[in-house]
């Protein structure tokens, strides 16, 4: 039901321990419980949930990595805790705002080039 996508499985079964074995605190004699159609179609629901960019979704730990490995001074002259703020600083890049930091343009380029932005400056997806 999860594929053969190593790195779905994986977060399935981090999931799966995190949030329904370790609440019930029970002695695991079988790993057949892994395999209950309703547990997957739960888990499932919420991955895809969790990959959803909304404004309020704070930026992944590995997005604010990539960020002070490639444009670090960008972080000085704007906060960046969450989507909705990436998207501001975008809007207001498009609006000239940001002129005066050549590093933005920069910024902005890799994230053109890695395809986290488009052309209109819209967040089109981040895979962590």
């Amino acid at each position: 039901m999860l594929g053969n996508d190593a790195l779905l499985s994986k977060a399935y079964i981090d999931w799966i321990f995190s949030n329904k074995v370790s609440k019930k605190n029970k002695k695991i004699t079988s790993l057949s419980f892994l395999t209950v159609p309703d547990l997957i179609q739960e888990f499932k629901f919420h991955h895809k949930k969790s990959r959803k960019i909304t404004r309020e979704r704070q930026l992944p730990d590995r997005m604010i990595l990539w960020i002070k490995e490639h444009s670090p001074e960008v972080l000085n002259v704007v906060s960046l805790r969450d989507f909705g703020e990436l998207k501001m600083a975008l809007a207001a890049y498009r609006e000239g705002h940001f002129d005066s930091v050549p590093d933005f343009r920069v910024f902005v380029d890799r994230m053109l080039f890695n395809k986290i932005i488009d052309e209109q400056m819209n967040i089109i997806g981040w895979s962590d």
